[in-house]
């Protein structure tokens, strides 16, 4: 079996090496973890910063939803103020309408106007009665001449 050659012997001198770096001792600090105190506080203020634009979402929505309620209201009431006004003056127009018809309807008034015209009340009256009408119509409507002879000859029998 092949084995793998040795970069140096055992007796021979080693090639030059860099002397080793110290590293700094390392201390520990007992009951630390700052590094997660920062990392919970950043993630209290995203917590923080989201909870206030939730909020100013909120406001936003309810302010938006005053406003349209506001402007609802308004527009109510200046369409039952109109309304109003136009009862108001439906009601005027209804009292004068019934005072000229109490004019009009006077028995006294109407008899001087007639006589202003030269109008007489009449001495007699006849009644005058006529047949019944003999054109008939068909089921659309229209005049029937077959029908409407068809009931003349019926009367006239």
């Amino acid at each position: 079996m092949a084995q793998a050659a040795r970069a140096y012997g055992y007796g021979e001198e080693r090639a030059y090496r860099a002397p080793r770096r110290t590293r700094p001792d390392i201390r520990v600090v007992p009951g630390g973890r700052q590094r997660e105190q920062q990392t919970s506080q950043a993630t209290m203020l995203i917590t923080l910063a989201r909870v206030f634009a939730v909020v100013l979402v909120l406001i936003a929505v309810l302010g938006i939803a005053s406003i349209s309620l506001n402007s609802a209201t308004l527009r109510a009431t200046v369409v039952s103020s109109n309304y109003s006004e136009q009862i108001t003056k439906a009601r005027a127009q209804g009292n004068v309408l019934d005072s000229l018809k109490g004019t009009l309807d006077n028995s006294v008034r109407i008899k001087q106007m007639a006589s202003e015209l030269g109008m007489a009340a009449p001495v007699y009256s006849d009644l005058i009665s006529l047949e019944p009408d003999v054109i008939a119509t068909d089921e659309a409507g229209n005049l029937s001449f077959a029908r409407s002879v068809e009931r003349a000859y019926q009367t006239a029998s």
